[in-house]
């Protein structure tokens, strides 16, 4: 069976019986429901016409127990006077319970019919020696259980409905709090967003581009939270980053693979100054040719690839510095952007050098 809050206290009873009172010949019942409609256990449909006024007429009484010779709910009985004209005993063998519907003003009836052979194990007795005190005792102790039972039914529903309106309640405010917190993430990327087009918009009028913003790069940075600082230093990363990755382009889209790119990159100012960021390449290489540009210069010789080359450390032929030039094309297009001050030796000795140097001169000079 299900929880009992979940039936009609009589439903419920109808199922509880035959577990009290194993072998009995019949239960019947008529109560009201939910719709107010009129039910019983002779149809499974709704008493309509004369049916519903017969029922009704029992429903109406005001007593809670008694006992009848048999229940026939279509037949008029006066209830108030039947028992009191009986003389024998021995045919009472329906036992009428009524109990308050819980539904309208008058009662549901539950019609327990014992049969002469029934023999009472719990009791210790055969129903058809009984007399009227042992009924009594009977009908008095059923009448007890079952309207305990019936109680229970209905507070256990009671818990029930208010338990669901608990749980609506909850789920309700889980729904609003999603909502509101929805709410809250959208005006936060919103309020990202116009701060990271802020952030561009410098870069935009100095390199004369215009840079699209992915939604994911911004759900990126409304994810992580970070101070005004560290966005700034990021997308200063992302936005030089993307530029010189994407050079001669008018339109550039920021997207998530330069979160990646950026993550970990170092400020170029400490590229240069900081001993553990001499360990980049590119920065060493292009230190590498500055020092032997300069052993070059002081030995008053020819400024050039070809004598920078024999000076290096290990010496190295012209071809293999053209080479690591090419190699490394774009990060030296870059740091020598950053730099304007650094490697001014090779800047203009080293042909490869000079013609990076050069085409992003001419490019600073075409955007301003």
């Amino acid at each position: 069976m299900r929880l009992a809050g979940t039936y009609h206290p009589i439903t419920y009873l109808l199922n509880k019986i035959p577990e009290y009172i194993p072998g009995l010949n019949t239960v019947d019942a008529i109560w009201c429901n939910a719709d107010k409609d009129i039910l019983s256990s002779f149809s499974s449909k709704p008493a309509q016409g004369e049916t519903k006024l017969m029922f009704q007429k029992w429903r109406n009484s005001s007593k809670k127990q008694i006992w009848l010779s048999n229940f026939d709910p279509l037949k008029s009985v006066d209830i108030s006077q039947r028992q009191l004209s009986l003389n024998d005993e021995g045919e009472l063998n329906t036992l009428l319970l009524f109990f308050e519907s819980p539904y309208d003003e008058q009662q549901d009836l539950i019609a327990i019919t014992f049969p002469e052979n029934l023999f009472l194990r719990n009791y210790n007795l055969e129903f058809s020696g009984l007399s009227t005190q042992e009924k009594s005792v009977l009908s008095n102790l059923l009448s007890s259980i079952l309207h305990t039972e019936h109680k229970r039914c209905l507070e256990e529903k009671q818990f029930l409905q208010e338990l669901n309106v608990h749980s609506k309640h909850q789920s309700d405010k889980v729904k609003t709090l999603t909502a509101q917190l929805s709410t809250a993430e959208n005006l936060y990327s919103s309020a990202i967003h116009s701060i990271i087009e802020e952030l561009l918009s410098s870069y935009e009028k100095k390199w004369g581009i215009d840079f699209k913003l992915d939604t994911k790069l911004v759900k990126y940075f409304a994810k992580e939270k970070l101070p005004l600082s560290q966005i700034k230093t990021r997308i200063d990363q992302i936005a030089t980053m993307a530029y010189h990755l994407n050079i001669g382009e008018q339109e550039i889209l920021l997207d998530e693979s330069f979160i990646i790119s950026s993550i970990g990159m170092p400020d170029a100012k400490e590229v240069v100054n900081s001993r553990n960021d001499q360990k980049d390449k590119v920065i060493d290489l292009l230190n590498r040719y500055e020092k032997a540009a300069e052993r070059v210069d002081d030995a008053q010789a020819p400024l050039n690839a070809k004598e920078i080359a024999k000076r290096l450390d290990p010496p190295v032929t012209p071809p293999a510095i053209t080479d690591a030039v090419k190699k490394n094309k774009r990060k030296i297009a870059y740091f020598l952007k950053q730099y304007p001050e650094k490697w001014r030796l090779i800047r203009s000795a080293i042909r490869p050098i000079r013609v990076i140097d050069e085409n992003e001169t001419d490019q600073r000079l075409r955007i301003s």
